[in-house]
């Protein structure tokens, strides 16, 4: 059964119809999340603000440059050692 979320336009709808796991890689960093796929987009994929603060994303817009900052890599020993 399709997920419907709210987008950000007031009248905007969006649906989910799966979910998959995906590790993406964004510059030398690599995070690794769940992703829903949805026919409903208007560009291939969006990172959503769930994922951008589970790995601390940051994007920041300056005149003609857009800098992406990713805080946290899979590879972290503190994600993935366990005391």
């Amino acid at each position: 059964m399709p997920l419907a979320f709210r987008a950000a336009a007031k009248v905007s709808k969006l649906s989910a119809i799966g979910e998959l796991p995906l590790v993406l890689s964004i510059g030398e960093k690599k995070i690794n999340d769940a992703v829903l796929v949805s026919p409903d987009l208007s560009q291939e994929m969006l990172v959503g603000a769930g994922t951008m603060q589970k790995w601390d994303i940051t994007i920041i817009n300056r005149e003609d440059r857009t800098e992406v900052t990713v805080g946290r890599d899979m590879r972290d020993p503190e994600i993935t050692e366990v005391d």
